[in-house]
């Protein structure tokens, strides 16, 4: 299994998968967070949330993850499509959207593994 230990890993990694799966004009090109992974610095990934995506419900800004905690974080659930917003039936669905770039078991537990151990720098 990959093991990620450091943010650039992150961001290579998940910038390499969307690569490998482009379909020209399919998101994240057309969705309102564009590439945010690739785009925010460590601090604002670690610690903020989702560019310019709001909880339909609440209209509160999403975290993007929870340090320590990926069960908790919203990008693992929103790659796996799990939880109220991105689960079956909820407002978002799994992510990416539109049913391209679906990640592996295996590549979202290597983040949510990076997430779990703190994330490191």
């Amino acid at each position: 299994m990959t093991k990620l230990n450091h943010f650039s890993e992150i961001q290579a990694f998940i910038e390499k998968i969307m690569a490998d799966n482009i379909i020209p004009g399919a998101p994240p090109l057309n969705s309102p967070h564009k590439a945010f992974w690739a785009t925010l610095s460590y601090d604002a990934f670690c610690n903020g949330t989702v560019p310019g995506v709001k909880d339909p419900v609440t209209g509160n800004s999403l975290p993007i993850l929870k340090k320590g905690d990926s069960k908790s974080s919203n990008i693992i659930m929103a790659l796996r499509g799990e939880g109220p917003l991105f689960g079956p039936g909820g407002p978002f669905g799994q992510m990416p959207a539109g049913g391209v770039t679906k990640f592996t078991i295996e590549q979202v537990q290597a983040i949510a593994d990076w997430i779990d151990a703190g994330c490191p720098q």
